[in-house]
């Protein structure tokens, strides 16, 4: 086995130095070590590693701290949390690119669930996304539900040991949920019913 073959993998929404994540999503107290640890674990030099938003509530040199341990090579998909910052500030700090979505591989990558046309659902695509955590699907913003069709899949760092996910487990849908079969068994069915105009087109 060549140990030098590149792989991609996936992180979201590691809120480096927020320490109100303890409280909001239940995280421990070192969370900030156990990613870092995790990440060490599990990447090589070699890799490739997406993080979907949301990285740090420190700052640059702080953030510059981290990535400057963490292997691979980091691309950034914009979350919410990271508007307040450029994205050189975020290249300068250690990312080799900032990006608003990406796709690799047939998976469409975003911070948010991505409003997915009809083509791209037949064809079979789907979108991994962040930025729900692992709260109650009845929190869930209702302009983001209306976008979730049986295509978009949650990535929750909370419930995969805040380890980056591989691309390959991604593909054959293991470490992540369906949204939609979340907000179902949230009882979440009337924000369900109000289909994406992607469904409603590819159901005419």
């Amino acid at each position: 086995m060549d140990n030098n073959i590149s792989k991609t993998y996936i992180i979201t929404d590691t809120h480096h130095l927020h320490a109100k994540m303890q409280q909001y999503c239940g995280r421990p107290i070192n969370f900030d070590k156990l990613i870092v640890n995790q990440w060490k674990a599990t990447v090589q030099p070699q890799d490739v590693v997406y993080h979907l938003g949301d990285v740090t509530w420190g700052s640059q040199g702080q953030l510059i701290q981290i990535m400057q341990g963490l292997p691979g090579t980091k691309i950034l998909v914009r979350g919410n949390h990271d508007r307040n910052h450029s994205n050189n500030w975020f290249i300068q700090a250690g990312f080799a690119a900032v990006l608003e979505k990406a796709q690799i591989s047939g998976v469409i990558l975003s911070h948010f669930p991505s409003l997915m046309n009809a083509e791209e659902i037949e064809r079979g695509i789907i979108n991994v996304h962040g930025h729900f955590h692992n709260n109650n699907p009845k929190r869930w913003e209702e302009h983001l539900v209306k976008k979730i069709t049986s295509s978009h899949y949650l990535l929750t760092l909370e419930d995969v040991e805040y380890k980056p996910i591989s691309l390959d487990a991604i593909i054959r849908r293991k470490f992540i949920v369906n949204s939609k079969e979340l907000l179902k068994k949230a009882g979440v069915n009337m924000r369900i019913e109000r289909r994406s105009l992607a469904e409603k087109e590819l159901n005419k």
